[in-house]
């Protein structure tokens, strides 16, 4: 189902103020030139969001560094972390068709990758610029995303 709803950016701390309740949230936040996903600092506006894509990948957020899996003799079940990654470009998601098809596709699904995209949040927003980095018209991509995301963010 596809709704449209508006939200200005005076409102747009207590959005984000809501949705923390609920579950970790991380927008993208500017450090050293580049933009980097962080927690929102005391119900402050981001600094608008990013207007290219923030450097860490989606691949960071949907796998833990380091997690147990077992304890011998049974299997561990993955924990609950739900999670809003607000801010994410059409290039991040890009990379979740390849990531859905090898880990929940095949005969060895990963449950800790399927509960971390369960309980995670995707709100991508449109590029509004770009970096000399940036090349998704090269690929034949978008500067807005067409899929993969719960909710978009147009500025």
């Amino acid at each position: 189902m596809n709704a449209l709803h508006f939200i200005t950016g005076r409102d747009f701390p207590g959005w984000l103020a809501d949705l923390s309740r609920e579950r970790e949230v991380l927008v993208p936040r500017r450090l050293d030139g580049d933009w980097t996903f962080a927690p929102p600092s005391g119900g402050e506006a981001p600094e608008g969001l990013s207007p290219y894509r923030a450097i860490e990948s989606l691949k960071n957020f949907l796998f833990a560094g380091r997690e147990t899996v077992a304890r011998f003799p049974a299997p561990v079940s993955p924990a609950a972390h739900p999670r809003a990654l607000v801010g994410l470009k059409a290039c991040d998601l890009a990379c979740l068709g390849v990531l859905d098809y090898i880990f929940l596709e095949g005969a060895c699904a990963d449950p800790f990758y399927r509960r971390a995209r369960e309980e995670t949040l995707l709100v991508s927003q449109d590029c509004s610029s770009f970096k000399e980095v940036c090349f998704c018209p090269l690929v034949g991509g978008q500067p807005h995303p067409l899929r993969g995301f719960d909710l978009n963010l147009t500025v």
